[in-house]
Order: C-alpha cells, then sequence, then structure tokens
C-alpha cells in the first residue's frame, strides 16, 4: 500500500507571499505609498492585531494537516469502502 505524501507549500510559493507581506507594509508605512494609495500608518496596536489575525489562518491550516496525518498514519483505522463512510451507510 503507497503512503499518502504530505501536503506543503514549495519554497518558490512562500518566498512569493513574503514579498506580497513587503508590499503590504510598504503600502501602509512608506509616505509615497501612502500618498498614492491613500493608506495611513498603523499604530502598535493596530499591527498587534493585523499580525495576529495574520496568523491566525497558518494556524488553523496546520493543525487541519496534522489532524489529516494522523489520520493517514499506517495501522489507523482505514474505511473498507470510501465512497460509503464518505456518504455514510443508510
Amino acid at each position: 500500500m503507497e503512503r499518502p505524501q504530505p501536503v506543503g507549500l514549495s519554497r518558490g510559493r512562500v518566498r512569493s507571499e513574503r514579498g506580497g507581506d513587503r508590499a503590504a507594509i510598504a503600502a501602509i508605512e512608506v509616505g509615497f505609498f501612502q500618498r498614492l494609495l491613500e493608506t495611513t500608518a498603523l499604530s502598535g496596536s493596530q499591527w498587534f492585531v493585523v499580525i495576529g489575525l495574520s496568523l491566525l489562518a497558518p494556524l488553523v491550516i496546520g493543525v487541519d494537516r496534522w489532524l489529516e496525518l494522523r489520520r493517514a498514519l499506517p495501522g489507523a483505522a482505514q474505511p473498507s469502502n470510501p465512497v460509503v463512510s464518505a456518504v455514510g451507510e443508510r
């Protein structure tokens, strides 16, 4: 039986997301971009809210992946008929 491979982000995609973060920070903090995009600088407490909320999605995704990997471990109870388990017995 072939073991499922964990799904993750490629390094290239992570790098591109970091670039997006830098662009968002520049749009909020750099004076030229503030005037161009009509944004204002954030206070320290506002940045804490932004950072806290931005960490929420990766945390939920990580917990979901961890649960999926636990279910996929060898020796875990696997349904004999995946269609029945997905739809439910009637």
